[in-house]
């Protein structure tokens, strides 16, 4: 996938792949999904203080957060790391 920026290795935790997996969509499909959202700016459901660091991270060597809202009430947190190594992805509950 092309988009703003490099993703790097994509890390899902169990928790976020049970949750993904309970929706009607299947789990992988659900992921790129929310990756792409996040790799091409719509960092879903963050205060705008955060949605402006990311633009300007973007270009420089910091890190990336999105959230978004699950159907279930839960939410998911898709991080990039400053150095666009890693994207994890997991549940806004988990540590």
């Amino acid at each position: 996938m092309i988009g703003l920026f490099r993703t790097g290795f994509v890390v899902v935790s169990g928790e976020a792949s049970d949750a993904l997996r309970a929706q009607a969509s299947g789990t992988v499909k659900a992921i790129r999904g929310y990756v792409a959202q996040h790799m091409w700016g719509a960092h879903g459901t963050i205060p705008d203080k955060v949605k402006a660091h990311n633009f300007l991270a973007i270009g420089r060597k910091a890190a990336i957060l999105s959230r978004y809202d699950l159907p279930d009430g839960q939410s998911l947190r898709v991080v990039t790391s400053a150095d666009r190594q890693f994207t994890t992805v997991k549940l806004e509950t988990e540590e």
